[in-house]
C-alpha cells in the first residue's frame, strides 16, 4: 500500500471515481488535519486507500461531518455605564465581527 486519498463533498456519494481528492497521506499516517472547510457547513468524508501502482476501490462510505464555530467574536469596545435609581443603561461600540457570524451580545 503506497498512501490514503481523502475526500470530502458537500452532499452523500457512494463512489468517488468522479472526484477529486481533497488530501493524500502516507502509509501509516493515520492522523491529518483538512483546512479550508466552512463552519457550520455540513460535509461527507471518505478515505481510500491507493497502491504504488495507484489503484483503489472506487467504492466508499463517508461519514457525516460539520466543522464547528471555535472562534469567538472580538469583545465590544467603548462600554458606558449610566446609573440611575432603579435601572442601568449600558453603551458599547460593537464588536468588529470579523468573521461575521455575530449572532448577539450577552451581558451579565
Amino acid at each position: 500500500m503506497e498512501g490514503y486519498r481523502i475526500y470530502a463533498q458537500p452532499n452523500a456519494f457512494t463512489s468517488v471515481s468522479s472526484l477529486t481528492a481533497i488530501k493524500t497521506i502516507d502509509a501509516g499516517t493515520f492522523k491529518t488535519s483538512i483546512t479550508g472547510l466552512n463552519r457550520n457547513t455540513r460535509y461527507w468524508i471518505a478515505v481510500v486507500a491507493f497502491d504504488h501502482a495507484g489503484n483503489c476501490q472506487t467504492q466508499a462510505t463517508p461519514v457525516e461531518t460539520k466543522p464547528v464555530d471555535i472562534i469567538p467574536p472580538e469583545p465590544p469596545q467603548a462600554l458606558t455605564v449610566k446609573c440611575f435609581e432603579t435601572h442601568l443603561l449600558l453603551g458599547f461600540s460593537p464588536s468588529a465581527n470579523t468573521n461575521a457570524d455575530l449572532a448577539g451580545y450577552n451581558i451579565f
